[in-house]
Order: C-alpha cells, then structure tokens, then sequence
C-alpha cells in the first residue's frame, strides 16, 4: 500500500504566484456605486454653501448691529447738552455786523457744535453781498471759529443805478441811498453790456484797473481819493474827472503812467510861472503833446 510522502514545508520558500502566466488580471476590489459618491459629493457641496450662507448672515446681522448701534451713539451725541455751542467767535468783520453772521447761520438759537454742517453755513454766509469768503471750524466742546475775508470795494459802476465794485471787476452791491462811498465811479457801460458782452467787459475794466493803479501812487491833484468819474469809451479810450478843481482829463488807452509823468511836468512848469489856475480840460492822449484849456468866465 502506497502511502504519500509528506512534504516538508519551508518557510522561507516563495510562494509561488498563481497569476503568473495567465492573462487575467486578479480581481479588482468592489467599488461603491456611483450613486453613493454623488450623494456624498453632493452632501460635502450642500454643507460648505450652508456654512457661507450662515457666515454671511451672521455678518449682515453683525453689521447691521454695528450700524444701529452708531446712530443711536450719534444721536446720543447730536442731543448732548456737553456739545451745544457756548461760544462763537468771529474774525475779519468791518461791515457785517457780528449779529448779522449769527442771525444768517442761525448760531442765534441753541445748537449743538456736533449737528452743524459747517459747509453749508459758509455758503450761507457768502450769499451776503460784503462777504467773500468764509473759513468755519469747529473747536471742542462748545466753541465755533469764522473767519470771514470781506469783499473790498475798488470803485463804483454806474449800471443804471450804482453798484460797488470789488476787485475780481465784478459788481456785488447796489450802493443804498444812505450810502456815500468816497470813490470814484465808472461810467460808460450798461447792464446789457454785463449779460451779452461779459467778457469784453472784463477785459475794458482791466484797462480801467490799470489807470487806477497809477492814479492810487500819485500825491498830487490826479490821486485816487480825488477821481470822482472815470470814464470807458471802446474808441477814444478813458477820461476822468477830478472831485475838487472839476478838471476833465482825457486819456485814451495805454501808457497811463508814462502819460501822467508828462502831465505832472507841464503842470510844474505852469506852477512855477504860476499860470496853473483855472485849467478845466487836459489831454495828454499823445505823446508828447499836452493839450490845455482853461476854464470859461462868463
């Protein structure tokens, strides 16, 4: 009777791969249906949008928290009886009156420093006709500073009626019956001229302003507190008039200082002949004639 041998196993043997030579693969390991990814995908997906929405949230009630919570401190502040305006101090005024400024700001009545919209109050301010430009700043905790730089009058301008005129060369007041302003006033343009001829206007009232230049650095009888007309024509130029001796100066265009040097020349050497009375009409529109006439006795 045969008997089988037993085999002596070796552990150290390798065991021999019964895949070896054949042309199947071993067997892949059993995925999970598609179905269960895309749910699980689609869970993961749900779950981050669910989180951004809460965050969003939470941030929208945060903000809107943040934004009540300054209004009511604002308003808290606005209604403070530590902030209401105990002092108001006023520079630069010489023809507005301090009660004025307060009365157009209304800084009359009980406010408080905190509500004040200071822009709007300097543009308040500078629809008075003698204020040109207003600086307001607020000093902590109940005090306002304005400083107002008022409109200088140059000369008036006949427009009808008079007006003063600053030095932009721009009409801001109407001069009132009370009002006696001692300067002098130019004449030769009209209130169509303004509206349809401004610019032409602005450029023949430079030629003005220069003359009065010149005539403000004289000391004699043609200086500027003595000019009480000075009038424009487009074609024979400027002329003016003095306010004491009433002489008409007939001047054209250009050269006004080079102009008035001739003339003081001539009236010295008349002075000095002692022949300088009684001149009524001066022209020294060409150089280097000085034309003179003397005033008529009846």
């Amino acid at each position: 009777m045969r008997t089988k041998a037993k085999i002596k196993k070796n552990p150290g043997a390798v065991k021999p791969n019964r895949y070896i030579g054949r042309r199947t693969s071993p067997p892949a390991r059993a995925e999970r249906p598609d179905g269960g990814r895309s749910l699980t995908l689609l869970m993961s997906k749900a779950w981050r949008a669910g989180k951004m929405l809460f965050g969003g949230f939470f941030a929208l009630v945060l903000l809107g928290a943040v934004s009540i919570g300054l209004i009511l401190g604002y308003q808290a502040l606005i209604h403070s009886s530590y902030f209401m305006v105990r002092k108001v101090i006023v520079k630069g005024l010489e023809r507005v009156s301090q009660e004025e400024v307060l009365r157009q700001t209304g800084l009359d009545k009980p406010t408080n420093l905190l509500a004040l919209r200071l822009g709007r109050l300097s543009d308040s301010l500078e629809e008075l006709p003698w204020i040109g430009n207003v600086t307001m700043t607020r000093k902590v905790p109940g005090t306002i500073i304005i400083e107002i730089k008022e409109r200088r009058p140059v000369a008036l301008i006949s427009l009808g009626v008079l007006y003063y005129l600053d030095e932009n060369k721009r009409p801001f007041k109407k001069v009132e019956p009370q009002e006696n302003p001692d300067l002098p006033i130019i004449t030769g343009f009209t209130p169509a001229d303004l509206l349809e001829r401004e610019r032409f206007v602005r450029r023949d009232l430079e030629e003005v302003f220069t003359l009065l230049a010149v005539l403000a650095e004289r000391n004699d009888q043609f200086r500027l507190d003595n000019i009480s007309e000075i009038n424009f024509d487009s074609v024979r130029g400027l002329s003016l008039f003095t306010r004491r001796e009433n002489v008409q100066v007939k001047i054209g265009f250009g050269d006004y200082r080079a102009k008035f040097k001739r003339l003081g020349r001539v009236l010295a050497y008349l002075k000095a002949k002692d022949q300088d009375r009684d001149l009524a009409y001066l022209n020294i529109e060409c150089d280097p004639r000085v034309v003179l006439r003397r005033a008529e006795h009846g």
